[in-house]
């Protein structure tokens, strides 16, 4: 299964943006910001995957046989011991794929074209036209653009820094 994800992961945004935009338009869903977060889900769930397998990896079994020996279902166990020991990966694989489809813009380009349902990047780029560029209106909207990612990275910063280092090393 792992091997599957790595050569979904090997396949380009860029190559697969026909086939997505087709399947999007079939699904009624083009010029939407479902279809668009659909598509999104679907590009980051490898990499997601990779990430959070190294985080179940790194666990010690002998934890979730403790809890077995103390009654606990495999299902319960699950809940009570992994998912609580694995939140700082879980908020690492957060951030990271919000950081990857915060600015993406190819995608957004090609399946909205309501100017309602536009995403950041797409608005960045409406400030150049055929004739101008209208750096100070674009320098200003890119400052409140990265705002937020700020913010979210100055709260997160130590589940963020944390969550990189364990999952990258074996204990």
């Amino acid at each position: 299964m792992l091997f599957a994800l790595l050569v979904a992961q090997l396949f380009t945004g860029p190559a697969l943006m026909i086939p997505a935009y087709v399947i999007i338009s079939k699904m009624g869903l083009y010029n939407t910001l479902i279809g668009l977060i659909l598509v999104y889900l679907i590009f980051q769930t490898p990499f997601a995957c990779w990430l959070s397998y190294s985080y179940f990896q790194n666990l010690p079994v002998e934890l979730e046989e403790a809890a077995s020996v103390d009654g606990c279902t495999p299902w319960s166990a699950f809940l009570i011991i992994t998912v609580p020991l694995t939140r700082i990966g879980a908020v690492t694989i957060g951030l990271m794929t919000f950081l990857l489809t915060w600015s993406e813009y190819p995608f957004a380009v090609a399946l909205l074209e309501d100017k309602h349902v536009l995403t950041v990047s797409v608005g960045l780029a409406q400030f150049i036209t055929a004739f101008n560029i209208y750096w100070n209106q674009m320098a200003a909207a890119s400052l409140f653009t990265a705002i937020p990612v700020l913010l979210l990275l100055i709260f997160a910063q130590r589940y963020f820094v944390r969550g990189l280092t364990a999952g990258a090393l074996k204990s």
